[in-house]
């Protein structure tokens, strides 16, 4: 079964049911645009990243926001649910809509960056609601809740410009540039409670509970209501009900925010992130950082303590399977995709590393993967890491430096020397200890 698509995008579309890809139309193939009745005249091949391609609307001639349609089949599984995948390059992102229809009916937008995770995924809920039940959709629900609970880690304990405490959105070791310090943040951007609404969940009560605690909660209402402020409609128009209906429920929780709770380490081998909590230290490592044209050995580090706050690009040990093929790192010191934009005080600046060679990683399967390792071994003041992010089914031997180290979060004292084993899709965080 088939049914028509019509999209204003760049890059891949992805047909998904029950997370088998079902079919996939790559953009400026021409292979893959005839096999799916590709039609778009008023659209332009690109070269992306990783030698690929894509397709980029032209602009109308009129004021209209509308472009001209891109046309195309994909097929479908009629009996299940199916979702759609869309692969932008970062530096794409405009104030464009992407609106999609099927058979004629407007699928939704496009949401970019971390954060809008939360939010899209709690539009997304919201479409599916039965106005009879109140309840929406059961796997959107699960992904909107774990979305909100996965970034709730990434938050660090700040201040205000008036020294309040506050919990800020971790963005140091971003992909990108970003504003510094990372904007202050507990569940959510601004006023939209609908995830907290929603699902009830206690983790997420307990953070709004401590964003209530710190005051931020207030300052944020007050300032979207300040003469000349543009309201944010979407998170006030319903702010009254649904604060009444959360606040009934804080009393059963305690305050929550991950990262001034016990101690925990969060690792993701897919993209090489690890963050934790260790006594009084908060420490966030990318280990898989701007790794966009290969194997870099770089890691980007924030680690914040009672006395100081590190931010720091550092050298790693990294393990890969060479696929014979190499880049070169270009003269680039704002972004690190694209060129630069800024003009420094003192005149141009030179990348340190600008026409190193770059040798790639082999990934046929997936080429935005040309800079991930297998195995990354990465030190800092008194903590080592050792991630085993490999595809195969492999351990690796990690020997441990000279040293007393205790296994975090909470496991045993390991002396200088001893070799510990790995095993796949698994980290390994130390921490050094005083003698």
């Amino acid at each position: 079964m088939k049914k028509t698509i019509l999209v204003a995008a760049v890059g891949l579309i992805a047909l998904a049911c029950q997370a088998q890809i079902l079919d996939a139309i790559r953009f400026g193939d021409a292979e893959s645009e005839k096999a799916h009745n590709f039609t778009g005249e008023e659209s332009a091949v690109v070269q992306g990243a990783y030698n690929t391609t894509g397709r980029k609307l032209l602009k109308p001639e009129t004021e209209s926001w509308q472009t001209a349609p891109m046309r195309f089949r994909l097929k479908v599984d009629p009996a299940a649910k199916n979702y759609i995948t869309v692969k932008f390059w970062d530096g794409d992102v405009t104030h464009d809509h992407l609106v999609m229809f099927i058979d004629n009916k407007q699928m939704g937008y496009v949401g970019n960056y971390g954060e809008s995770t939360i939010r899209t995924s709690a539009d997304c809920y919201e479409a599916t609601i039965d106005r009879r039940t109140g309840k929406g959709d059961p796997e959107i629900f699960r992904t909107m809740e774990q979305a909100a609970l996965a970034r709730t880690i990434f938050r660090y304990p700040g201040v205000t410009v008036d020294n309040h405490p506050v919990m800020r959105l971790e963005v140091y070791i971003d992909w990108r540039n970003a504003h510094f310090p990372g904007e202050p943040s507990y569940v959510g951007k601004g006023l939209d409670l609908r995830t907290i609404y929603y699902t009830g969940n206690e983790k997420l009560l307990g953070c709004f509970k401590e964003m209530l605690a710190d005051g931020y909660f207030q300052e944020n209402v007050a300032a979207s209501l300040r003469p000349g402020k543009r309201p944010d409609f979407i998170g006030l128009l319903h702010l009254p009900e649904r604060y009444m209906e959360i606040v009934k429920k804080l009393g059963r929780v305690n305050s929550g925010m991950p990262m001034r709770g016990e101690d925990f380490v969060f690792t993701d081998e897919e993209i090489g992130v690890v963050a934790l909590r260790n006594g009084s230290d908060v420490f966030f490592a990318e280990l898989f950082w701007r790794a966009r044209r290969g194997i870099s050995n770089l890691a980007k580090i924030h680690m914040v303590t009672p006395t100081a706050e590190h931010i720091a690009t550092i050298h790693q040990e990294q393990e890969f399977i060479p696929s014979g093929k190499f880049s070169t790192e270009p003269d680039w010191v704002v972004y690190g995709f694209r060129p630069n934009r800024f003009n420094y005080p003192g005149g141009y600046y030179r990348q340190l590393r600008a026409g190193t060679r770059i040798p790639q990683a082999e990934h046929a399967d997936d080429q935005t993967c040309i800079g991930k390792a297998e195995f990354y071994r990465c030190s800092y003041g008194p903590y080592e890491i050792a991630m085993n992010a490999t595809r195969r089914n492999q351990s690796y031997r990690f020997p441990v430096p000279a040293g007393n180290y205790r296994i975090l979060p909470d496991g045993p004292t390991v002396e200088g020397s001893t070799v510990l084993e790995v095993k796949p899709g698994t980290t390994v965080v130390l921490y050094k200890q005083a003698k």
